[in-house]
């Protein structure tokens, strides 16, 4: 991954520690500041991992070419809220209307 600094860059406009995503993704600290250092390359798991915690599409992480948006994590819990919301109305629409996943 030749763009490696984008890792840092995303992390500080997200107002991260590196410690913090180092624990989400579950492993040290250390290993997180060799990825952003370009010491080490994220495994494509890793990296789609990335991208989710940075709300930026793989893609971009990748490339940085496309148009990815940004959420706040704000819009995030609002985006996941509505997620849910739909998930329970669909299932409540399946088991009302006798409804397939297919015919969904």
């Amino acid at each position: 991954m030749e763009n490696y600094k984008i890792l840092k860059e995303l992390r500080l406009k997200k107002n991260l520690k590196s410690k913090d995503v180092a624990k989400q993704l579950n492993f040290s600290q250390s290993l997180m500041s060799e990825y952003e250092n370009g010491v080490y390359e994220p495994s494509i798991d890793t990296l789609i991992k990335m991208a989710g915690i940075y709300g930026v599409s793989l893609n971009y992480l990748l490339l940085k070419e496309d148009k990815s948006i940004t959420f706040t994590n704000e819009e995030i819990d609002i985006i996941e809220k509505f997620a849910f919301v739909l998930i329970d109305k669909l299932q409540l629409l399946k088991i009302k209307e006798k409804i397939t996943n297919e015919e969904l």
